[in-house]
């Protein structure tokens, strides 16, 4: 299964798939790109890896993807939201949050897409740049 992508409340819902692969970050950047372009205004994005079981990159691969997405151009800063429920959801998430400094970009760790949907909602939120599990 490949990464899926839906619009929900004007937020760009990304899931990935139980096995992660380089390919599917590619694809995702391909994708992510494009949308970029041709949206007049750039949405939020939640990112949630609750599914995923095993990793397959390197991190040479999620730096390389890493540096794509932080020199996307975007219409409008936003926020993007990563729904990291276990510690390897939370390795992963933390590696793509240090390796992307996009400066139009504010990346947050969420245990739960609950916690993640009221940061997203919310247009005066700030707090921890990562919170942790319980």
């Amino acid at each position: 299964m490949k990464f899926s992508l839906n619009d929900l409340e004007g937020v760009l819902v990304v899931q990935l798939p139980r096995q992660l692969t380089y390919e599917h970050l590619v694809q995702a950047a391909n994708y992510l790109a494009a949308l970029d372009e041709s949206l007049p205004v750039t949405p939020h994005r939640l990112t949630d890896a609750s599914a995923v079981e095993d990793v397959l990159v390197q991190f040479a691969e999620m730096e390389s993807f890493s540096n794509r997405r932080q020199v996307a151009k975007l219409k409008n800063p936003i926020k993007s939201a990563i729904v990291a429920p276990k510690p390897l959801h939370m390795g992963f998430a933390r590696m793509f949050k240090t390796l992307n400094n996009n400066p139009q970009m504010t990346i947050k760790i969420f245990p739960n897409a609950g916690t993640a949907w009221e940061w997203l909602r919310d247009p005066d939120a700030t707090g921890p740049t990562t919170t942790l599990p319980q």
